[in-house]
């Protein structure tokens, strides 16, 4: 497995491990804006630690639980996205690949259409390679139903396809490139 396809996969949601979660820009104004966030949307960092317990214990069916539905449903449902999950860490392992961290940033945007709230979060991804150790930066998208007490995420989903799960968010939500 080379190094793109490595990225590719778990960028795209099919592994998901979450080692360290920040989002601090080191300044008061950053951590002021950041405490502000988390007070008025305390669920999404709440989720994003939970989603990383999840996946350091290797409780796929947890990680599955905070992937969108919609996602889920297109890997097949809940039972084989969790195996895929758990055959993918598996092979990844057996290939010399392990990812050591993602690091998740402060939301670049945050967005109510609709019903729905919409989270862009930036992440880095740190892992392991036969060649050594490699990054790659990279996005998550927190949706929330429910005025941000509970997300769901998408990893590394493009503009274009973005636009196609979500049509009525299209004109707001800017995924980066």
């Amino acid at each position: 497995m080379n190094w793109k396809k490595f990225i590719f996969v778990w960028a795209i949601g099919l592994l998901f491990f979450v080692a360290i979660v920040s989002g601090q820009d080191g300044s008061a104004n950053g951590r002021a804006a950041e405490q502000n966030l988390d007070a008025k949307y305390p669920g999404l960092r709440d989720q994003v630690e939970e989603l990383t317990k999840a996946t350091i214990s290797g409780d796929y069916l947890k990680v599955v639980d905070l992937t969108y539905p919609k996602v889920v449903a297109m890997v097949g449902g809940r039972d084989k996205m969790t195996s895929h999950l758990a055959n993918e860490h598996r092979q990844d392992k057996e290939s010399g690949f392990e990812l050591q961290a993602i690091d998740v940033g402060g939301p670049l945007q945050i967005e109510k259409v609709g019903s729905q709230l919409f989270a862009v979060l930036p992440i880095k991804l740190t892992a392991k390679t036969p060649d050594g150790v490699g990054s790659n930066d990279n996005w998550l998208v927190g949706i929330s139903d429910d005025a941000g007490n509970h997300w769901t995420f998408i990893r590394g989903v493009e503009q274009k396809r973005f636009n196609l799960m979500f049509p009525g968010a299209a004109a707001k939500i800017r995924i980066p490139n």
